[in-house]
């Protein structure tokens, strides 16, 4: 794995992107918390157009396939 770590992101990177996704979720689970009745559930574009709002990073390629597999294809 080169420096610049999975998926061409760094260590800081992926750590900046995990605290992002955690108060967005949790921010998400908190908007309706007593209707029983609301779905939490978070789509993967909404949560990806998300996460690069707000950490300014590029948004997942979800079609990209890892440097390593595609060494190994």
């Amino acid at each position: 794995m080169s420096n610049r770590g999975m998926y061409g992101r760094s260590e800081d990177e992926w750590q900046e992107l995990e605290q992002a996704g955690w108060e967005y979720l949790k921010e998400k689970a908190a908007e309706r918390r007593a209707d029983m009745a609301h779905d939490p559930t978070v789509p993967y574009d909404t949560a990806n157009a998300e996460l690069a709002a707000r950490t300014g990073q590029p948004a997942f390629d979800f079609n990209q396939r890892p440097a390593d597999e595609l060494q190994e294809a």
